[in-house]
């Protein structure tokens, strides 16, 4: 896979896109399916020689069931008894706390998977002086990868609950949307950590194919690190691309937003 590394994954992190607003804030299938982070993973797929054309990222991203559906119109029916208490919403700060927030995010990405900047309380595994049993193991890789999502997760959720609390006193309309958010938030939970936790295990295949191909040029004797620097690529791409995911229920909590501002 070629994805950019380092400064090039960073261009621009404070543009946001505040264009389609009254977007629901949700984090539904097509949207899923259709993420640059589901077009990363179907590669890796195919890669272990997985030729099916059934849509992988349709597999990945079926998210709601048909009970899920029920308590979501369940949730939808009672909006109409809800109440509405008008509150000062500061909508630029609002917009700053999202842009802060991401950018530390990528810019913890970016540094932790570039082995020459480093400087990240989440570290690199060092193995370019591994011996190969080391670097076949896995294991460190899942755990780093594993604490990145730890650190999107809390902020995001943090982040998530602010803004909510924020529309919610705007409009009587952003107020039903929050309600909404926190249902559909309830919903997915289950589904959304399932999908979560399958990316490192994905992510261990890429791993041990590209060493095995590596094993193949080079063999035992000769096998260097150098490969994993095209690895930390994939892996540096791979978060960000999770990162984009996840922050798109709050993203669209802030063009909703952003759109009853215009509309005003």
């Amino acid at each position: 896979m070629t994805q950019p590394h380092a400064s090039a994954a960073k261009s621009n992190p404070k543009a946001l896109n505040l264009n389609s607003a009254g977007n629901s804030a949700n984090l539904n299938g097509s949207n899923l399916s259709s993420s640059r982070l589901i077009r990363l993973l179907s590669e890796m797929n195919q890669s272990e020689g997985n030729t099916s054309k059934r849509n992988f990222g349709d597999r990945l991203g079926s998210l709601i069931d048909f009970s899920d559906s029920i308590l979501l119109a369940a949730t939808h029916g009672q909006l109409k008894g809800l109440v509405f208490e008008k509150r000062t919403t500061d909508v630029s700060q609002a917009k700053n706390e999202f842009l802060t927030v991401r950018e530390q995010l990528v810019e913890t990405i970016i540094k932790s998977t570039s082995p020459q900047v480093g400087g990240t309380r989440i570290k690199l595994p060092d193995v370019h002086a591994a011996t190969l049993k080391e670097q076949r193991d896995f294991d460190s890789y899942h755990r780093f990868y594993a604490s990145h999502q730890r650190n999107m997760d809390g902020k995001i959720k943090n982040l998530r609950l602010a803004l909510r609390d924020e529309v919610s006193g705007f409009s009587p309309s952003l107020a039903q949307l929050a309600v909404l958010d926190t249902s559909l938030d309830d919903t997915l939970a289950t589904h959304s950590r399932r999908f979560f936790n399958s990316i490192p295990k994905l992510l261990s295949k890429h791993y041990k194919r590209l060493l095995a191909e590596q094993i193949e040029q080079l063999g035992e004797e000769a096998l260097a690190t150098e490969w994993l620097n095209e690895f930390y690529k994939d892996l540096q791409a791979l978060l960000l691309a999770e990162l984009e995911v996840r922050l798109q229920p709050v993203l669209g909590l802030l063009e909703a937003l952003n759109g009853e501002v215009n509309n005003r």
